[in-house]
């Protein structure tokens, strides 16, 4: 039929919208270029519910599940050390106190 038998919903398509412009800040791409970002609209193309963006591997399912791969190791490892750092300075500042 050619139409895509995938949809986000409208509360998780914010979260993968945060997700992605994530990555493409830390790649130095600023934010995405499209209203709900690649890996949105990619969801919304797929015809069997696969595809992959330039950062991520998806599979989406009728039951409303979506297994995310991520692509970028390198943006993985880079978005632990500023969100574990934060974490870990937060606590320290907190066993001072």
């Amino acid at each position: 039929s050619g139409k895509s038998h995938f949809s986000v919903n409208y509360n998780i398509q914010r979260k993968l919208t945060a997700l992605e412009n994530i990555f493409h800040m830390l790649d130095g791409k600023g934010t995405v270029k499209t209203a709900y970002g690649p890996l949105t609209d990619a969801i919304y193309a797929s015809e069997d519910g696969t595809g992959e963006t330039e950062y991520f591997k998806f599979k989406a399912f009728k039951n409303q599940n979506l297994h995310l791969g991520f692509k970028r190791m390198d943006l993985v490892a880079q978005f632990n050390t500023l969100a574990g750092g934060a974490r870990l300075r937060g606590c320290a500042q907190e066993a001072v106190a």
